[in-house]
């Protein structure tokens, strides 16, 4: 984001298919391994508001599927349409 900020929820859009798991990760440095949970949601589909337990003051945000829903043809995916984060500067 630039610099860190505090993320107190985040609202996500997805497709209308439900059962996708996902994870908010959040970090102060760009490496992976430093990216941890912070938020979670379970059988998502919709619109998804994620909350940490406590403001995250973070820099580097990463949304994580644990898991994406098959759909009729047996493919597994999930469709993200909009990310609105919400906080403090």
């Amino acid at each position: 984001m630039g610099r860190p900020v505090t993320i107190t929820s985040v609202q996500i859009m997805l497709g209308a298919m439900t059962g996708a798991e996902l994870q908010l990760r959040a970090s102060a440095e760009p490496v992976l391994a430093d990216l941890q949970p912070v938020a979670s949601a379970t059988d998502a589909g919709g619109v998804v508001t994620m909350q940490p337990a406590r403001p995250a003051k973070t820099r580097y945000l990463l949304l994580w599927f644990t898991w994406l829903p098959p759909d009729s043809s047996r493919t597994f995916q999930a469709t993200i349409y909009d990310v609105r984060l919400h906080g403090t500067p």
